[in-house]
């Protein structure tokens, strides 16, 4: 998918992949990968600070915490969990369809203020937190309820 966006946009793209537990150097065609292993959390920290977006290609994924963790806007896969919230913002894309890859890599670039705040509410850890205490005071309770997705 980023190669079919490479040559359409006439620009290389450079990705660095943190997790897993080789470190290598590679490049296919105009996408050039450089894979860093895992990190610690300040690691983390500096490598989401440098990066212009974060990409989220798993094929499954229950949530998703580096959507979290990068407090910046995240393209993700749909298969992953957090692509429920992604998909609000434009942010989510379909492997397999550079198309939808592209539009959501433009939005995660050119997203509004309004929308990055709106964003940084839906994931927020003390929200999350009350939404998960919701939900499990209502498995104590008789009688059907409404619970907020996280």
């Amino acid at each position: 998918d980023l190669n079919a966006i490479a040559d359409r946009v006439d620009k290389q793209i450079e990705i660095l992949l943190v997790g897993g537990d080789k470190q290598y150097r590679t490049r296919q065609n105009r996408v050039r990968i450089i894979s860093i292993g895992r990190l610690q959390a300040s690691g983390m920290k500096h490598a989401y600070a440098s990066a212009d977006m974060a990409v989220i290609a798993s094929s499954q994924e229950p949530w998703g915490f580096v959507f979290n963790e990068a407090i910046r806007p995240c393209v993700v896969s749909e298969y992953a969990g957090s692509s429920t919230l992604a998909s609000l913002f434009g942010l989510s894309y379909t492997p397999g369809a550079p198309s939808s890859l592209e539009a959501a890599l433009h939005q995660a670039l050119s997203i509004s203020a309004e929308d990055k705040e709106k964003l940084s509410m839906h994931l927020s850890v003390p929200r999350a937190a009350k939404n998960f205490v919701d939900f499990a005071q209502s498995l104590t309770t008789a009688g059907s309820q409404n619970c907020v997705d996280y």
